[in-house]
């Protein structure tokens, strides 16, 4: 998979780059420098997608398997009109992830609530946890909640998953089998995303072969969700053929889902060839590409040439009325990447076609197209810079080569620059003090 942080200028400060997502990592001691990119990019990715989801994706994504089932794992407490009316503004945050608005919610709660109120403290936890605020959720979680019960504790897994917070992880594992809290299987999802995330992909299929040994769990796991996770973590580490059996195990658990598909791309690495022939194979059984699976295919590519024809190619593919800030972002980082400025003016161009000036703020640019604009105007400054340094440089040894030869000094006399002036001046060996002077002796004027 192509690098999210290709063509990244050295030294572009985190927070700078990725406003409120970088402050998160910046200070992270764990990661090293292009880790803590990769995951403010992925933060802000994140955020900007469920802030910005299309309707009709919400649409599918309330009536996908997983999504029923992790609503069927909520206990079905009654709540008074009182906390309905809390619950019925807290979904309002939800659709936003406005996690200030939700933090609001709080002063109409008691001030000691008794575990009625956790389906209200519940909800604004789930708010902070997919706003990726983790302070306040740590907060809630072991300071605010009337009680911390399964889903609880799947939600701040799910949070220190995406911020991959790994020993953060374990020691909430090891925390909720010491308060006897029962897992199931959203529990297992969110502990194999953790595995996701950091690329343990030995220890994400451990975990799904433990699940599998549970019957009990059935009725709170959705198969789709925790097979797509172990897949990505086989994926991420490159694991193709991994990649391949889960997916292929996935198909006797139920129907596979277009993500897949797309995670089988990602296991292709930087083999197009590959990547094109499950890219045929998924067309073949029914799915049409989506934007998200030409960025796949497009980032197995490191040519940017070839990238440029698979860019027409979905183009074509995708129609008018989409969105391609995404691809434009990709073909910009490797044209960045690999210093390729004309590449970069190519992509201005299509991006000029479909009505989109590349430096104006407009719906298509995404946080990933934007910092591949920022980080391709930088280059271009470079560019012109270098332009410049090497056209002065031309300009004085043209004119060195212009100057006529020194004359000799006459015996007795020495030379030297001003530093300051750059010019020369000179003195008689005998009397430097007294004979000092800008101008060129007269026996060697006369020769």
């Amino acid at each position: 998979q192509e690098s999210a942080v290709a063509g990244a200028p050295p030294g572009e400060p985190i927070p700078r780059a990725f406003g409120p997502a970088g402050q998160h990592v910046a200070e992270r001691g764990d990661l090293d420098r292009e880790a803590k990119l990769r995951l403010a990019s992925t933060m802000e990715d994140r955020l900007h997608r469920a802030r910005h989801r299309p309707a009709v994706e919400a649409q599918r994504l309330r009536q996908s398997e997983s999504y029923r089932k992790v609503r069927a794992t909520r206990h079905n407490q009654p709540v008074n009109p009182e906390q309905r009316l809390l619950l019925r503004a807290l979904r309002q945050s939800h659709d936003v992830l406005d996690w200030q608005g939700a933090l609001t919610v709080l002063a109409g709660v008691p001030e000691n609530p008794g575990p009625e109120w956790l389906p209200v403290y519940r909800s604004i936890l789930n708010i902070c946890c997919k706003a990726l605020r983790p302070e306040e959720a740590k907060q809630l979680f072991w300071e605010k909640l009337p009680q911390r019960d399964t889903m609880s504790y799947n939600m701040m897994l799910g949070l220190f998953a995406r911020l991959r917070l790994e020993q953060e992880a374990e020691e909430l594992l090891k925390k909720m089998e010491k308060e006897g809290v029962e897992k199931n299987g959203v529990t297992y999802l969110a502990a194999i995303q953790v595995c996701q995330e950091a690329h343990r992909w030995e220890d994400a299929i451990s975990l799904l072969n433990e699940l599998k040994s549970k019957p009990e769990l059935e009725s709170s796991t959705s198969w789709p969700a925790v097979y797509l996770a172990a897949m990505a973590a086989c994926a991420r580490s490159g694991k193709r053929a991994e990649t391949r059996a889960l997916m292929d195990e996935m198909r006797t658990k139920g129907s596979l889902e277009g993500n897949h598909w797309n995670t089988l791309l990602v296991s292709c690495g930087q083999d197009a060839a590959a990547a094109r022939e499950v890219f045929e194979e998924m067309k073949a059984e029914g799915f049409p590409p989506r934007l998200s699976d030409w960025k796949s295919l497009l980032g197995t590519h490191r040519d940017i040439r070839e990238q440029q024809q698979i860019y027409e190619e979905a183009l074509a593919a995708l129609g008018p009325d989409a969105e391609l800030g995404e691809l434009w972002a990709v073909l910009i980082r490797t044209a960045v990447g690999g210093e390729d400025l004309d590449a970069v003016k190519w992509v201005y161009q299509r991006m000029r076609d479909q009505g989109v000036e590349p430096m104006s703020d407009h719906k298509q640019t995404t946080p990933a197209l934007r910092r591949a604009l920022r980080w391709a105007s930088i280059s271009f400054a470079k560019a012109k810079r270098q332009q410049a340094e090497a056209a002065e440089a031309a300009a004085v040894a043209a004119g060195a080569r212009q100057l006529p030869p020194e004359a000799p000094l006459p015996l007795g006399w020495s030379a030297a620059v001003d530093p300051t002036s750059g010019q020369r001046y000179f003195w008689q060996e005998k009397d430097p003090a007294g004979t000092t002077t800008w101008t060129l002796p007269a026996a060697a004027t006369h020769g």
